[in-house]
């Protein structure tokens, strides 16, 4: 029978969160980061397909436009910029978090720095681990062309290696900040301990889905129950004033900045409970 402390590791995890609270401002840049590193590619296809042609069409068609050719490089570098903000946030947020396994307490300013310095090796880890999908991308659109059959196996494969990477990424990540060993030797590294550790490894991922349903279940409920009464509010004011538009403007503006802090600050104890749930998983399967 398996036997791993997912209990334990839970409450760890929960427990950090709540007393590293600096930890926050990383956990919502690696939020924000991450954001725009997984929607890159739908960015990317937004210009490539605009057109209904071919990659090397569109390319030429949008580079034809200096408008368009302008507003496809500043997309993609803000969205370089954000891939490496969550790079950099990251792994100071990983360093952060081996300081409080260990009782070290390094400041915010080191934190950062130490994260900087892991960022082209992050960065490269990355690299490797989507060279599949540039062969697999390619075979999608051959076969979008000219063979059915290879477009829904590319599909189905590239659906199955992300999902495959997904399982030992982090164990990646994990690697390259602690042991600040090569980018092709984390990647090693992280899918041996996977592999040599599967079973516990899914079970920590299988309950990982539970808790983030569970989590975004109870912070919707959050939201809901705080946008109430300041919807309430505005009625009130609305009710009692009439189209006063410069108050209600007010008051909107007010309870939406009131909303974004509450989601931002939601968003960024989630990010680090859940990074220190996946940190301790490693530091166990180490064991």
């Amino acid at each position: 029978m398996l036997k791993f402390p997912i209990g334990a590791i839970i409450k760890t995890a929960w427990r950090w969160t709540r007393e590293n609270m600096r930890l926050w401002w990383l956990g919502f840049f690696v939020t924000l980061g991450g954001f725009f590193m997984f929607n890159l590619q739908d960015w990317v296809n937004y210009f490539m397909n605009a057109t209904g042609k071919s990659i090397w069409i569109n390319l030429v068609l949008i580079f034809s436009s200096a408008p368009d050719a302008a507003q496809l490089i500043v997309t993609i570098l803000v969205m370089v910029l954000f891939l490496l903000v969550f790079f950099w946030a990251k792994a100071a947020l990983l360093q952060g978090l081996l300081d409080v396994k260990s009782g070290d307490r390094q400041s915010f300013k080191q934190l950062l720095r130490f994260g900087w310095h892991r960022v082209a090796q992050l960065l490269l880890l990355e690299v490797f681990l989507s060279l599949p999908n540039i062969v697999l991308l390619t075979l999608v659109g051959l076969g979008f062309y000219f063979s059915t059959i290879l477009f829904f196996v590319a599909i189905i494969l590239f659906f199955l290696y992300n999902g495959f990477i997904f399982l030992f990424r982090h164990f990646a990540y994990c690697d390259s900040v602690f042991t600040q060993t090569t980018a092709w030797a984390a990647v090693k590294s992280g899918y041996k301990l996977f592999i040599a550790n599967w079973r516990a490894a899914l079970l920590s991922w299988l309950v990982f889905a539970g808790l983030a349903f569970g989590i975004g279940f109870i912070t919707l409920i959050a939201l809901v129950l705080l946008l109430i009464p300041l919807v309430f509010i505005v009625l009130t004011l609305f009710l009692a004033f009439g189209m006063n538009y410069i108050l209600l403007t007010v008051a909107t503006i007010i309870c939406l900045v009131i909303l974004l802090c509450f989601l931002i600050c939601c968003q960024a104890a989630i990010s680090v409970f859940f990074v220190s749930y996946t940190t301790q998983v490693y530091w166990e399967l180490k064991k």
